[in-house]
Formats: C-alpha cells, structure tokens, sequence
C-alpha cells in the first residue's frame, strides 16, 4: 500500500513553476518516494500530535541547479503526506 501524497496549494502555484526542469524533476523523485517511505528526511518539531514534520534536503547535485529543501507533513492516521513547502536556493 502507498501513502497519498500531495502538494499544497502554494507549492503548486508559487514553488514549482519557479524551478527548472531538472530541479522539478528531483523534486518529484522525492515525492514518489514519500509515497513509500513518509517518515524521509529530517523529523522537525510538530505543532499538531497527530502529525509528523519532516525536511528533505537536496544539495546542488541532486537537482542539477539550486539547493532545495522540501517540507512536509505526515499523518499516519490518514496515512497521507502533504508538501506544503518548498525553500529553493541557499
């Protein structure tokens, strides 16, 4: 089974439009593999107990352009992930 995984309304709209192909790519790398391991990356502080916070870093080689690192939150009662942030660049 696969955890269903989304990204926000800013992301989509602000976040992704801005990035190169190459960079979008790694950032979709990242989000089929949320898909079967929502617990990636760095867990963050939560302010919801029922949700876990994560980051995701991508160094320079990995996205063939600017550094990103990908937030998202995980809800293993819902057993869903939602990119809500992405920060591009250093």
């Amino acid at each position: 089974m696969t955890t269903f995984v989304a990204f926000s309304d800013s992301v989509e709209k602000e976040g992704l439009p801005e990035l190169t192909e190459a960079e979008a790519r790694a950032v979709r790398t990242v989000r089929a593999r949320l898909e079967l391991n929502p617990r990636t990356g760095e867990r963050r502080v939560s302010f919801d107990p029922q949700a876990e916070d994560y980051v995701v870093h991508l160094d320079e080689a990995a996205t063939g352009g600017r550094p990103i690192s990908i937030l998202h939150r995980y809800h293993p009662t819902l057993d869903a992930d939602l990119i809500y942030w992405l920060v591009i660049g250093p």
